[in-house]
């Protein structure tokens, strides 16, 4: 079995994204190595799915195509999409292994996609995130927010801290 893996997950520096190299190698043992979509064999924690879609120009999509011919596996751990639309195209890897996805949302979307149903696991896993934890840090609050990236600005957000005493958002 390699020490190595090839992941591929997003270069912003956010929460989801961080998390991958540090799970892959606590959790798993596993040196994680950042690799672009086209290269990499597992797709881990983020917002990666839609890279998986052909996308961007006329040139971008012949590269997905055949790097879809090319290497066509890749191993999806409990991504998602970052928006509805990205759900609208066409996966072009033909030899997608879901391990598990985000939510039911996506899994939902993942089977329109490919006409398959699938029993799979529904969890982002950042949910592992606390196992990188030497010593359980005392709660100091009711409530812990950590929103996505993309919904930072979300009002639905102030709403949901609004709504408890005690809550706080954690970036």
């Amino acid at each position: 079995m390699p020490d190595k893996i090839k992941m591929y997950y997003s270069k912003l520096r956010n929460m989801g994204d961080c998390l991958n190299e540090l799970i892959v190698k606590e959790c798993f043992g596993y040196e994680a190595e950042r690799h672009s979509f086209l290269d990499g064999e597992i797709c881990g924690i983020g917002s990666c799915l839609g890279q998986y879609t052909l996308h961007g120009s006329a040139m971008m999509r012949l590269q997905q195509r055949i790097n879809g011919i090319r290497k066509p596996h890749v191993y999806v751990w409990g991504t998602g999409f970052i928006n509805y639309s990205d759900a609208d195209g066409k996966f072009f890897k033909r030899n997608m292994e879901f391990c598990a996805v985000r939510g039911e949302l996506t899994r939902k979307n993942v089977e329109r996609m490919t006409g398959k149903k699938m029993d799979i696991p529904m969890a982002d896993a950042g949910i592992l995130a606390s196992e990188l934890l030497k010593e359980r840090p005392e709660v100091c609050y009711d409530v812990g927010v950590v929103p996505h990236l993309c919904d930072l600005k979300d009002p639905a957000v102030e709403k949901l801290l609004a709504s408890y005493d005690n809550a706080k958002l954690l970036m």
